[in-house]
């Protein structure tokens, strides 16, 4: 097993060897299997969980994959972030829950400060409406290479990535 501490000690070594690899991969548009295995461990939300909401499932992946799909991340992030929805808080760097509940919070305000103005807001919990999506790579892919975040070839390899093709 090939531990992070390792990965560290040894990078200037190992720059080559990935980045063939990885420039490989994508070439061919494959993934070893060995890359995409993981371990699902249930992780307690709560101090004593009593149901399975109360627990959240983590996959411990390869070192090697994770450092890989971190490169792809920062790629698809860099060309996506002009494109993004201003309004949009999650996942993105630097913004979180505070800055979304303070941008809604002036919008009321400043809504209501007209007259016979009025404000009633929704609050919807999709903290579980998300663990069972099914992914549609293909589609994903088409979408990415559609507004040129990456080539067809990059688009694809994300779609083997993301499915049990290798």
């Amino acid at each position: 097993m090939i531990t992070g501490n390792m990965l560290k000690v040894c990078a200037e070594q190992l720059c080559a060897i990935f980045s063939y690899l990885f420039n490989l991969s994508l070439e061919q548009q494959r993934v070893p299997k060995l890359w995409k295995e993981s371990i699902i461990v249930p992780v307690p939300n709560k101090n004593s969980p009593k149901e399975l909401n109360d627990l959240k499932p983590v996959a411990l992946t390869s070192r090697v994959m994770k450092s890989f799909e971190r490169l792809v991340k920062n790629e698809l992030v860099s060309r996506v972030e002009g494109l993004l929805d201003p309004m949009q808080f999650a996942y993105r760097t630097s913004l979180g829950v505070e800055d979304a509940t303070a941008t809604l919070l002036n919008l009321i305000l400043k809504h209501l400060e007209g007259i016979n103005s009025h404000a009633r807001l929704l609050f919807v919990d999709f903290s579980s409406a998300f663990n069972t999506v099914r992914l549609i790579c293909y589609s994903a892919s088409c979408c990415l290479c559609s507004v040129s975040m990456l080539t067809p070839l990059n688009g694809l390899w994300i779609a083997v990535m993301l499915t049990s093709e290798s």
